[in-house]
């Protein structure tokens, strides 16, 4: 299965609203494969950033998106 995750760089940071709810998207029933997606993009960037980097595809210039992340 090919999961497409948007780029990072295209998100704003902060914010003022709510934290995102999986449950209040359309499809509700993927919500247990949308929260197994955001662990394992997290555990993926909170451990080697190198190995992040390649599995995301991500650029030099864009290394400092595996941070932002790994926060999630």
């Amino acid at each position: 299965m090919l999961v497409l995750l948007p780029p990072s760089e295209g998100k704003a940071t902060g914010g003022s609203g709510s934290p995102l709810d999986l449950g209040s998207l359309s499809l509700p029933g993927l919500g247990a494969a949308r929260a197994e997606v955001l662990d394992q993009l997290v555990s993926l960037c909170s451990g080697d950033e190198v190995k992040a980097a390649e599995v995301l595809g991500l650029s030099e210039g864009l290394r400092g998106e595996i941070a932002k992340n790994a926060a999630l």
